[in-house]
Formats: C-alpha cells, sequence, structure tokens
C-alpha cells in the first residue's frame, strides 16, 4: 500500500473508506507482530484483539498524528507499521508488568558505583526503558554529549535530553540515584 499526504490526511480525518483500506493492509501485519514478540503469551488479562486495537488506536490519537509524521522516504509502510506495533505491545507488557509487579520498596538495596565502575551496572531492573537505559550508558558509561548519541541512535538531540531527564527524574524518584552525600 501507498499512503500519500492525501491519503494520511483523510485518515486524520477519519475518511472510512481510506481507513478500511490501511486497516486491510496493516491488520496482518500488526497481528503477525503481535504474535512475534509473544506478547498474548505474557499477558493474560490483555487479548490480542485488544492490543491490535490498542495499535489502531494510537495511529489514530491526536487526529491521525503519527500516521501525518509517517516519511516514505525514510522507510516502507510496512515497517513503519511493525515498528509502531512492536513498541505498543511492549508498552503493554510494561503497563501489565508495572501494574502486577511488586513495588520499588521491596527490591534490594544496590551499593554505590566504586570508582571506574560503570554508573549503569547499578540500575535497578525494570525501572526505565530499554531506550532510557541506552542513553544512559552512552552519557555515563561512554562520556558521550547529546548530540553524539542523537547521531548514533539517530534521533534528535532534544530528544535525548528529554529521554536522559526523564531516566534520571525516575531514578531520583525511586531513590535509585544519589545525588551527593549528607555525611
Amino acid at each position: 500500500m501507498i499512503l500519500t499526504r492525501q491519503d494520511r490526511a483523510a485518515l486524520g480525518a477519519g475518511d472510512q473508506q481510506v481507513w478500511r483500506q490501511f486497516i486491510a493492509f496493516a491488520q496482518p501485519l500488526i497481528v503477525a507482530t503481535i504474535r512475534r514478540r509473544g506478547v498474548t503469551q505474557n499477558l493474560s488479562g490483555i487479548s490480542e484483539e485488544d492490543l491490535v486495537q490498542e495499535v489502531y488506536a494510537r495511529f489514530m490519537a491526536d487526529g491521525g498524528a503519527l500516521l501525518q509524521r509517517f516519511d516514505e522516504t525514510r522507510g516502507s509502510l510496512a515497517a513503519f507499521v511493525t515498528l509502531v506495533a512492536g513498541s505498543q505491545a511492549l508498552n503493554a507488557i510494561r503497563a501489565k508488568t508495572r501494574q502486577a509487579g511488586e513495588t520499588l520498596d521491596k527490591a534490594p538495596e544496590r551499593a554505590a558505583p566504586e570508582a571506574g565502575g560503570k554508573v549503569t551496572d547499578f540500575l535497578p531492573e525494570g525501572l526505565l526503558t530499554p531506550r532510557e537505559t541506552l542513553i544512559l550508558k552512552c552519557k555515563f558509561d561512554r562520556d558521550m554529549d547529546a548530540p553524539d548519541i542523537a547521531a548514533l541512535l539517530g534521533i534528535q538531540a532534544s530528544t535525548v535530553r528529554v529521554t536522559l531527564k526523564s531516566a534520571l527524574d525516575k531514578l531520583k524518584a525511586n531513590k535509585a540515584l544519589v545525588l551527593g552525600t549528607d555525611a
């Protein structure tokens, strides 16, 4: 399927015919991605159909803003749909895990990093997203700046800074990061 700028605008406006064409194209990709990730095996409370609907809701959120940002010069529509479906499926796993998991108060304390040790060796598991962890590794273990990390990951430097701030805020809120001592 070729999704033109006009088609994307029509989807955002709720054009039923274009939406049916998009669903016919995207449905097999979304279902295959969900199954390939094994999401339905990991989530006892969320059905495959619900996950598919969450993917469609993601595409249509904010008047189809996600589809409006699709750039056919950077990749195929099939790859884009697969990426969004996989991301949404993993988000559902994370959300379910957070609801069902133990609180971080019950997690064992970790020792402070020794001089020369890697900061990311001391991160609590499950607290940060894989992207946040990767950006922290680049920033602190490799001593890279935001523009360098952005170039490495193919994203904007502002995205790196926002993600880094989010990760640090999570660590501070969960007392996994101690800045300075009051000895």
